[in-house]
């Protein structure tokens, strides 16, 4: 996996497990400015140092609350990294309700999802 479009959520272990599990060479979390402020990328670089991942982490701030906002920024990351040749895979384990429907209307156009399901501790598609 090249790149990991996170869906920024409250619940810090969701935002990174993805990227400790399957090592991307680019995450990008998307979400609310207010949530997704300095405190976590000082959270998200103290865990690259701490495991060693050599991950590029983006932020892409949009209004959580605006459907067609969140698609579009989705959208524009998946077709900027496809212009680079990069296949995107999006984790749908966090993230706003808004943002899980965004990413499913993304999955009809040809876009993996994956989830983090707790209870067996594995990924699913």
């Amino acid at each position: 996996m090249k790149v990991l479009i996170e869906l920024f959520d409250t619940e810090q272990i969701y935002n990174y497990i993805a990227t400790l599990v399957f090592k991307p060479e680019k995450v990008y979390f998307v979400g609310d400015s207010k949530i997704m402020g300095g405190n976590c990328r000082i959270k998200a670089e103290k865990l690259t140092r701490l495991k060693d991942i050599n991950a590029k982490f983006l932020y892409k701030f949009v209004n959580s609350v605006d459907f067609h906002t969140l698609r579009n920024k989705i959208s524009e990351i998946i077709e900027d990294e496809k212009k680079l040749g990069n296949e995107c895979v999006i984790d749908v384990t966090g993230g706003r309700d808004l943002a899980l429907v965004a990413a499913g209307y993304l999955m009809s156009l040809g876009v993996e999802v994956i989830r983090y399901d707790p209870k067996n501790k594995v990924f699913r598609i």
